[in-house]
């Protein structure tokens, strides 16, 4: 039995669609088990109806209220906004933590707010129209409403203080976890041969033109697999236009088995992006023995240190470079998965509840 004697945090999901899903999907999802199991809180989900499936138990068990709301993001937004304090208010709720980079902004209690990246003041171009509006406005002014604010990166913390001087007392980085995914069933297929992954969604910031450019260079010496969705068609538009067109396999709708088959049997993981807020395929790929290709810029640094291989972000020549070194070169490529394996240990989901956790008592204790 709960003891009622502990904090209650209410935990904002409202900002997960049904359908969606994305980077910070995942983090709600690894995050929220880990703050359940160390039992110093009393949590309660507030989502909208059919947003989660998550068959962990600790999330199973956890008082949720569910919400249906039609009319699109704009309806989301009002309702985030005006009612979901009210809710608040009324289970006495002593503080409400949003994992997807706004807070509501009313509410005598508590409130902490997780930010992940800042492409909308970077790369705005990355961004659409109405989100992009929405940020500018929402997140500077969740920034002044909440008690703490967390990144997910000492790259993000340093973009939101560029942008936001004044936050920085109240700005908290907080890595991700990594954990190694469930080991996949002796029947998981995964494409033959030897392949080069990608992992996610094919979104502006991933960079895939770059990508599908090097593997036209490499010809059919390593075939590329894109575990994800491409919901604007980019990758289809960059393969047909390739010359020589690369072998590339789209897999959409990965679970967690099969994605643990494609790391484990990879030649390697390429992370091409502009930017990352964080970057978890490059920690889940440390972890599970699959050495990391990645874009020079400062957060793949973060997490791959002297593990990873890096290429100019824009340079197909540096990439297909970088994936021909480790087929040629199988004493390197063990070398990295070595080193990736031992930097992974830094990146644990219960590290990061710990820490959060921390957090949200130096809030509640008024030392935040």
């Amino acid at each position: 039995m709960t003891d009622r004697r502990l904090p209650l945090v209410g935990i904002n999901l409202l900002y997960v669609r049904p359908g969606y899903v994305g980077g910070t999907v995942r983090y709600a999802e690894a995050l929220i088990p880990e703050l359940a199991r160390l039992g110093r809180f009393r949590l309660k989900l507030y989502v909208q109806a059919d947003a989660f499936r998550n068959t962990d138990e600790a999330w199973r068990d956890l008082p949720t209220e569910s919400f249906r709301l039609p009319g699109g993001v704009g309806m989301r937004v009002l309702f985030e906004q005006a009612c979901l304090p009210l809710f608040a208010w009324r289970d006495n709720v002593d503080l409400l933590f949003s994992p997807g980079f706004v807070s509501p902004l009313l509410g005598r209690f508590h409130k902490v707010v997780a930010i992940h990246d800042l492409y909308y003041v970077r790369f705005p171009h990355f961004v659409r129209p109405w989100q992009r509006r929405y940020w500018k406005a929402f997140i500077p002014w969740s920034l002044r409403a909440v008690d703490a604010a967390i990144t997910i990166s000492d790259s993000t913390r340093a973009d939101l203080l560029r942008a936001f001087p004044w936050a920085e007392g109240r700005t908290r980085r907080i890595h991700l976890g990594g954990d190694a995914l469930p080991g996949p069933a002796s029947d998981t297929v995964t494409p033959g041969g030897t392949y080069a992954l990608v992992v996610g969604n094919v979104t502006p910031n991933k960079n895939i033109e770059t990508v599908v450019s090097a593997f036209a260079r490499l010809g059919r010496a390593c075939r590329l697999v894109v575990a994800g969705s491409d919901p604007s068609g980019t990758l289809a538009r960059s393969v047909e236009s390739a010359v020589p067109r690369p072998d590339v396999v789209l897999m959409e709708h990965v679970d967690d088995q099969t994605l643990a088959a494609l790391y484990a049997r990879a030649a390697c993981l390429i992370q091409a992006s502009h930017c990352e807020g964080f970057g978890l395929p490059v920690v889940e790929a440390m972890t599970a023995g699959c050495p990391v290709v990645a874009s020079d810029i400062a957060v793949m640094r973060e997490l791959g240190g002297d593990a990873a291989v890096y290429f100019p972000t824009t340079s197909a020549e540096g990439l297909a470079a970088a994936v021909r070194g480790l087929l040629d070169d199988q004493p390197e490529r063990h070398r990295r998965i070595e080193a990736g394996r031992a930097r992974a240990h830094a990146f644990r989901w219960k590290t990061t509840a710990e820490q959060t956790a921390r957090l949200f008592e130096q809030v509640l204790g008024g030392r935040a």
